[in-house]
């Protein structure tokens, strides 16, 4: 590490921390981080792409979702959900349904690279 000043150490240290998993120790505390979330991004989140959506749609944050899996027997609440594009169109409806406007778009990446996503509001006194 080249030559900085003192505290240097520290402060990469307290970085490093910050980036590390929090253990959560209780309900209380769970719903204080969740209060606080900003927006909601689920990527590849199989089954739990519902509960991410779900959470976005309740807390009235935005979201941004690349499902992969159907798997139909971990999501019985999807019922006639088979097919990879029967869950998009899932997702989508569940948003509608909530009157939350959401686009889909593709990713530049090969696989399962569709993208649900609420757009950001548009600027104060643009409409």
């Amino acid at each position: 590490h080249g030559g900085g000043g003192e505290g240097d150490d520290d402060e990469e240290e307290e970085g490093a921390e910050a980036d590390r998993p929090q253990l959560v120790r209780s309900l209380e505390e769970a719903r204080e981080i969740l209060a606080g979330v900003s927006m909601v991004v689920s990527m590849h989140g199989d089954a739990a792409v519902d509960h991410a959506l779900e959470f976005a749609l309740s807390a009235g944050v935005p979201f941004a979702l690349v499902p992969c899996c159907v798997y139909r027997e971990l999501s019985p609440w999807r019922e006639g959900v088979t097919t990879y594009d029967q869950m998009l169109c899932h997702l989508e409806e569940r948003a509608w349904r909530a009157g939350v406007l959401v686009e889909r778009t593709t990713l530049g990446f090969e696989g399962k690279n569709q993208a649900l996503f609420s757009p950001p509001p548009p600027p104060p006194g643009s409409i």
